[in-house]
């Protein structure tokens, strides 16, 4: 009975010790990210620079145009047929994606962009609870987009009121350049410094975890439990050649006497 108790005991006390060396770990592992901050934030500073270089110089800088239809209706429209204007401008949305609408842009711009790429160039909006469909066209070239962005509501417009049988959307905005897509330079840059920090850190973390070397006194005492008494010198080339000197000097001294 008295053997199981002292067992349980010295159970506890190597789980407190163990516990402790992990707050202390976490501790030294903070101090060792302390002593490595300059290695970190050079490199993070070197991952801002080249995003700010590749994003400044190599992105290639694309514009806005936009215009803006109007779904009409009745002067006298009930609650109903309002909801159903403001569900058929969604379906309205639809039409600028249209093939046949994008062919038609094509002949009449003499464009050679894919289906694909006239999806991801042009982009429709329909605003919460309104009628208005908001058609913007991002193009590399600033005068592209102006002249694709009326070719699709003028083209969009006939294909309303001829293919769907409805009413005409009227010109709510005339299209018009909205100007230079902000490239995000500095976000971007913000973003990139704190990736590089955070690679670092990992790596450092990582290689502090996996590194079982004997550097110091305190390791041994945590990692064996065993308290040392003393440290031998780690001597270099040239002292290690200067003891050797001294004792064969030493040596020849006491054989001649």
């Amino acid at each position: 009975m008295q053997m199981n108790e002292d067992l349980v005991r010295t159970d506890l006390k190597q789980d407190q010790k163990v516990e402790s060396v992990v707050e202390l770990d976490l501790m030294e592992l903070f101090y060792h990210l302390v002593d490595k901050l300059p290695q970190i934030l050079i490199v993070a500073a070197l991952c801002a620079a080249l995003m700010f270089g590749w994003n400044r110089f190599f992105v290639p800088r694309t514009y806005e145009a936009t215009s803006k239809l109007y779904v009409k209706s009745s002067n006298s429209m009930s609650l109903s047929e309002l909801q159903f204007n403001s569900s058929l401008a969604k379906d309205f949305q639809q039409v600028f994606y249209n093939t046949d609408i994008h062919q038609k842009v094509r002949d009449k711009l003499k464009l050679s962009y894919s289906d694909r790429e006239l999806d991801r160039m042009i982009k429709v909006n329909n605003p919460s609870d309104t009628r208005i469909l908001e058609i913007t066209v991002t193009s590399k070239n600033a005068r592209e987009a102006e002249r694709m962005v009326t070719a699709y509501t003028e083209e969009a417009q006939l294909f309303i009121e001829d293919i769907m049988d409805t009413k005409m959307p009227t010109q709510f905005q005339e299209p018009a350049l909205k100007g230079e897509v902000s490239k995000g330079t500095a976000r971007k840059t913000i973003l990139a410094f704190l990736g590089g920090a955070l690679v670092m850190a990992a790596i450092y973390t990582v290689l502090f975890i996996t590194d079982d070397r004997i550097t110091t006194s305190d390791f041994i005492e945590k990692r064996v439990g065993i308290t040392t008494l003393g440290m031998m010198p780690d001597l270099d080339n040239e002292d290690a050649g200067e003891s050797k000197g001294v004792l064969s000097f030493l040596k020849r001294k006491k054989n001649k006497q």
